[in-house]
């Protein structure tokens, strides 16, 4: 291994899928060779160079890479994302002494949001193969036209085990407690969320668990493979609080070139579905939990995206903000790279939410179709795309013509 002058050799030789001794297999050096660059500690030009020892059929298998910035210090200011004017300080070292551990603080404040929110991540426990993540937040903030504030208090923790002789997949267990609050006058917040302020402030003790199957090649902008994941969450009854629900997800992404290495084509489908649990010890099943689409999906982690809508606007019966059980949404791109900077995208999507999971009907999904700009910054990824929605509706739920609606991104894209 060459070129290494901050990352320690063992966490390089953990993602090389070769070992002294082994058979040189194009398969396995393909495979050592996407680990290097999904880990983000280096360039993607890493050279691997094959070299014969003696006369014999030996060869000494020579990786050189070149080391990344991992450790970033950003701030700025912003507009929009349904938060009004906000800013924010991320102080980021995702190769932490050299070791391959991350760790991230991150300020955000503004005059509709103030949080704070520390991770910890070690991909390797004790030098096991065995994942840890640990965080602790304190988050308040009041979305553009919720006339109430969402506050949150608490820590999670998650753990990664690989699933043995299945290339790719780990199994997650997670556990997070929180103390959830909202604040504001009593009759909106019951005409907007169906919510009694006067239940509030609650506990949630959930447990999470995910089996997911990941061969992406480059995470930020998938070259090629698949994501496969499904989730599974259980809130309140035997492990606590007074939320109670059960929640399963499912995510599965296909991604591959076509005709040109900087065509790639992406197709997706997520869903999720959530009901009550835990009975008459924890009774309450938090608004919150349940979804709604419109927009990128910015604010909640319920709040899914749906290109070519307003935010949060695709609600159940087409009302806007109305949440419900159980959501679908199916996307296409076709991202164009242009330099190393700078990408095009091409998409159309389709989605909708219903009250239960009894109601879906997939000839009813509302369909958008349109086309961006995607830049990698020093701040992080921004985006600014523009869609048109065919089957927009009223706040009422009646049908509306279509019309464009433009979308501006700051973090991770679709």
């Amino acid at each position: 291994i060459q070129g290494n002058e901050t990352t320690f050799e063992d966490v390089i030789r953990r993602r090389i899928t070769l070992f002294p001794g082994d058979l040189y297999r194009a398969p396995l050096v393909k495979m050592s060779y996407q680990n290097l660059v999904n880990s983000g500690f280096f360039e993607q030009d890493i050279g691997i160079e094959p070299r014969p020892v003696g006369e014999g059929s030996e060869v000494d298998l020579i990786f050189k890479v070149k080391e990344k910035r991992t450790g970033s210090a950003n701030f700025g200011a912003g507009f929009g994302g349904g938060y009004g004017m906000t800013g924010f300080l991320d102080l980021v070292q995702s190769n932490l002494f050299g070791r391959g551990k991350s760790v991230q603080l991150r300020l955000e404040f503004g005059t509709r949001m103030n949080n704070v929110d520390l991770s910890y991540m070690d991909p390797y426990l004790k030098g096991t193969p065995v994942s840890m993540s640990i965080g602790l937040f304190n988050m308040r903030r009041r979305l553009r036209n919720d006339p109430f504030e969402d506050r949150y208090k608490g820590f999670y923790t998650r753990f990664g085990f690989p699933v043995p002789r299945v290339y790719q997949t780990r199994f997650y267990l997670g556990y997070s407690l929180q103390s959830i609050d909202i604040r504001g006058d009593s009759t909106l917040v019951r005409l907007y969320t169906g919510a009694n302020i006067n239940d509030y402030p609650q506990t949630s003790s959930k447990i999470s668990l995910t089996v997911s199957r990941d061969t992406r090649f480059n995470l930020q902008h998938p070259q090629s493979g698949t994501l496969n994941s499904v989730t599974a969450e259980y809130s309140g009854g035997p492990f606590g609080g007074n939320i109670g629900f059960q929640k399963y997800e499912f995510e599965s992404a296909w991604y591959n070139p076509t005709g040109l290495p900087n065509l790639v084509l992406g197709l997706k489908i997520r869903g999720g579905t959530v009901g009550s649990f835990g009975g008459s010890r924890s009774p309450l099943l938090d608004w919150r939990e349940m979804y709604v689409l419109g927009g990128t999906g910015y604010g909640r982690d319920t709040d899914i995206h749906l290109r070519g809508y307003d935010d949060r606007s695709v609600g159940v019966d087409g009302m806007y903000y109305k949440r419900g059980k159980t959501f679908f949404v199916i996307t296409a791109e076709e991202e164009i790279k242009i330099t190393d900077m700078v990408y095009g995208v091409i998409f159309a999507e389709a989605g909708n939410v219903w009250d239960d999971v009894k109601d879906v009907n997939l000839g009813k999904l509302r369909r958008s179709a349109g086309f961006g700009v995607r830049l990698e910054t020093p701040m992080g990824p921004l985006g600014l795309e523009i869609g048109y929605g065919f089957d927009q509706t009223n706040n009422l739920g009646e049908k509306t013509k279509g019309k464009w609606v433009p979308h501006f991104r700051f973090g991770r894209f679709y």
